[in-house]
């Protein structure tokens, strides 16, 4: 039976042909093959201090370490909110780095570069992991992720905060996957920010961009019906019933009032798209929050957050409850005129 085994296990070696052949195929799957990406987003809203990052870190190269690997290069990239940035072009580098600056961070970006030796292929892959930290995406961000059509969650991107994002390129799916799921357990863990809002506002919040509508068009609308009831009104006063029939006085009457009206018209819809865009943004801001716990600036940041908090809201309601008189009032005035 030995002998039999024997033979059939050399019925399984290679001649040098066979062996370059093979080892061509993984070189050029290596030099050519195209890396699938995965882009995943979190909205909790949480806390960070560098002790964090030093688990999420911890937590990818134990990870990485069930695999043959044959490189690694971890970047960091650190954004201040006053435009200075600070790149790291090794983790020993980042660790290093005591974070006594006074300016708050507006984000942090770090990068694991990796080759990862995969079954049935002879030469390493190329794999990357990205998780970008951030107070918030901006808006040319998530264009971007809109754009590329690899977001997993791409039904969250109708809310505000996103103060996590990771990215996988990969070749194997099954470690992409297993890369995102280390970082969602990760923010999981991450401390939960619990503040009591203003339910009302926070309702508000949700629907800030109907609410900015209602507040532009419906006194821009109002107010045209105003115009109309009280051109009409005008022209009623005419003892005609053809227009031919509109004296030269009373065609500039009708022409002036026209011009007046659709010109106050027209003020009141500028006027009110400032009042709308006010309220859009500082609902927009409501409920913000500094994610990071690092520098002395994010402690002063997260200070001064709490104290701006309360005069948003006041600000939010006096617009609102603003242009709710005013529209009243535009509805009482074309109610008397019809």
């Amino acid at each position: 039976m030995e002998e039999i085994i024997n033979k059939d296990v050399h019925m399984l070696n290679r001649n040098d042909e066979e062996i370059f052949s093979t080892n061509f195929k993984s070189m050029f799957y290596y030099m050519n093959a195209k890396q699938d990406s995965t882009t995943k987003i979190y909205q909790q809203k949480i806390k960070i201090n560098i002790e964090d990052i030093y688990n999420l870190n911890d937590i990818v190269i134990d990870k990485l370490k069930h695999y043959p690997n044959e490189g690694l290069l971890v970047s960091i990239n650190v954004n201040y909110e006053n435009r200075k940035s600070v790149q790291f072009g090794s983790w020993n580098e980042f660790k290093r780095c005591k974070f006594r600056d006074s300016n708050a961070i507006r984000s942090i970006t770090i990068t694991w570069d990796f080759n990862c030796k995969l079954p049935g292929l002879k030469v390493p892959q190329k794999h990357s992991l990205m998780v970008k930290l951030t107070n918030g995406i901006t808006p040319e961000e998530m264009l971007n992720l809109i754009i590329s059509g690899n977001v997993e969650n791409i039904e969250e991107l109708d809310k505000d905060f996103f103060p996590i994002v990771a990215r996988v390129d990969f070749i194997d799916r099954l470690l992409g996957d297993e890369l995102l799921n280390l970082v969602g357990s990760w923010v999981d863990g991450l401390t939960k920010v619990h503040q009591e809002k203003n339910k009302f506002i926070l309702l508000l919040k949700k629907h800030k961009r109907k609410v900015a509508y209602i507040i532009q068009y419906l006194i821009t609308i109002l107010s045209g019906i105003f115009a109309l009831r009280l051109l009409n009104k005008i022209i009623n006063t005419y003892t005609i019933n053809m227009i031919g029939e509109m004296s030269k006085q009373q065609l500039i009457i009708t022409i002036n009032s026209s011009v007046i009206l659709f010109s106050i018209i027209f003020i009141i819809n500028k006027i009110f798209g400032v009042v709308a865009q006010i309220v859009f943004n500082k609902l927009k801001e409501y409920d913000d929050n500094h994610i990071f716990s690092i520098t002395k600036g994010d402690k002063n940041k997260q200070d001064k957050l709490k104290k701006e908090e309360k005069l948003r809201e006041r600000r939010i309601i006096f617009n609102i409850v603003l242009t709710i008189i005013l529209n009243i009032i535009c509805g009482i005035i074309t109610a008397i005129i019809i």
